[in-house]
């Protein structure tokens, strides 16, 4: 799994497929649903690679931070316990 933190494209804490592929245009073609992180915190989720139908992807925007967590192709196993048990300060 990888976790990647950076300057957030919008600096909500709403991120939608269309504000995030302003700054990364490959999410444009992902299909993409929507995730709540906390409340108030919502991103997206989405899949891609080899693995149809498994969650691979969550990103989110959190006080001017971009987070996207990255699990290559293990989503129900190793990302989603670890994004479910985040606690947002």
């Amino acid at each position: 799994m990888q976790i990647t933190i950076s300057p957030a494209p919008d600096g909500g804490s709403v991120l939608t497929k269309d504000a995030a592929a302003r700054s990364y245009p490959l999410v444009e073609s992902l299909d993409t649903e929507p995730f709540t992180v906390a409340p108030g915190v919502v991103g997206f989720a989405f899949e891609r690679g080899d693995a149809a139908g498994a969650l691979t992807d969550v990103w989110f925007e959190y006080k001017g931070y971009l987070y996207q967590f990255d699990s290559f192709n293990g989503g129900e196993v190793e990302l989603l316990p670890i994004v479910r048990s985040l606690t947002l300060l």
